[in-house]
């Protein structure tokens, strides 16, 4: 018996390495939702509609959902139809805006609980092969004790932060770099970040730096420090962990060049690349078994606390880096 999907947006998304959702046995594509931008294709045999409502009504025994990249829009766009699809007990796959709100990701994981579905969130580095590596190396504790723990983030472009983007940018750094730290170190203490800036990089009032460094204290475990910088498009994010043992460090890069991953011009910007196609992939095998091992990774668990987390963070970088203090490691 097949369990038939509907795709919002870029069906290329999700069709890396020769279109993993079309070959695996029992999956079939059979929707897809047109993005803002046009055509954007589909999958042999699959029916296009123009929202998911369409989708539901044509297709009753539609089993689950997957939200691209290229369609996820704002926070409350993402929310209405992420919402309409777990409401209606659909399993869900989706890339996560930065502009989504702890309160709309609480409602949804209530939402997925409620009817038991599965929910897979997406950001990027969370499913690379590196930052797995770095999992197992810690659950090994084959480094001793961990002393610091540092992470890069590089975007292209100058300056870093737009005039009138500054929190929306730092928001959009912080939120999957706080996110990975969370799974890798538990329960967060407090956190803060200092702006730095030129003499000349201030206009009418909005902050224009150079760079953000970001810390983040653990309550059992070390204080990890996300530095934020401009950087060539061959720069590559990093992450640094410091044991009493040695140390070791993540590539939390995908390189688009790959041969194994070439998108066609359009969609050779769509985030996480590889790593967004081995994550989706995780999520049709999850719908293939009976009794999935976890209806909530700990990924989407953990979404709210980051997204406070990476809020917080932009409010002490505009406020000079004062600490905010967590008072149970929430708010």
């Amino acid at each position: 018996m097949s369990c038939q999907i509907a795709f919002l947006g870029s069906p290329q998304a999700f069709a890396a390495r020769g279109g993993a959702a079309g070959i695996l046995p029992g999956i079939l594509p059979a929707a897809v939702i047109a993005g803002r931008g046009g055509d954007d294709g589909t999958f042999s045999g699959a029916k296009r509609f123009s929202s998911l409502k369409e989708a539901f009504f044509a297709f009753p025994a539609l089993e689950a959902v997957a939200i691209s990249p290229s369609f996820s829009g704002d926070g409350e766009e993402f929310y209405d139809n992420a919402s309409l699809a777990l409401s209606h007990g659909k399993h869900l796959f989706a890339a996560i805006p930065p502009s989504l709100s702890s309160g709309s990701i609480g409602k949804l994981l209530a939402l997925a609980k409620d009817a038991g579905c599965l929910f897979y969130p997406y950001l990027p580095g969370i499913a690379s092969d590196g930052f797995r590596e770095a999992k197992g190396i810690l659950a090994r504790k084959e480094l001793g004790e961990i002393l610091l723990a540092a992470e890069e983030g590089v975007v292209s472009g100058d300056p870093l932060f737009p005039e009138a983007g500054f929190a929306e940018s730092l928001r959009e750094i912080l939120l999957p770099s706080f996110l990975r730290l969370q799974i890798l170190f538990g329960e967060v203490l407090s956190v803060s970040a200092l702006a730095e800036r030129s003499g000349a990089s201030r206009a009418e009032g909005i902050p224009r730096p150079d760079a953000v460094t970001a810390e983040i204290r653990f309550v059992s475990g070390p204080i990890c420090t996300v530095f934020c910088r401009s950087a060539s498009p061959e720069a590559r994010a990093r992450l640094l962990i410091s044991g009493r043992n040695g140390e070791f460090s993540v590539d939390l890069s995908f390189d688009a060049g790959s041969p194994d991953n070439a998108y066609d011009d359009e969609f050779a910007s769509i985030p996480g690349g590889d790593e967004f196609d081995q994550a989706f992939s995780g999520f049709l095998l999850a719908l293939r078994e009976s009794e999935p091992r976890d209806l909530l990774p700990s990924e989407a668990l953990l979404l709210p606390d980051a997204v406070r987390y990476a809020d917080a963070a932009v409010s002490s970088a505009l406020s000079g880096g004062s600490r905010v203090l967590l008072p149970e490691a929430r708010f």
